[in-house]
């Protein structure tokens, strides 16, 4: 799968790492939850 905000392809399996961009921490994401983009890391930051 590609990151649809910067087009790097994800990493992570889905089963034991969360599908994630290589850009975000993927840290504290549950492995089987959503794919986490990094558009989501930056809003959660402004929103902190």
């Amino acid at each position: 799968m590609i990151c649809p905000v910067c087009s790097e392809r994800l990493e992570g399996d889905g089963y034991s790492v969360v599908l994630h961009c290589p850009n975000v921490d993927a840290d504290g994401y549950e492995p089987d939850a959503n794919p986490v983009y990094c558009k989501e890391e930056h809003l959660q930051e402004e929103h902190a």
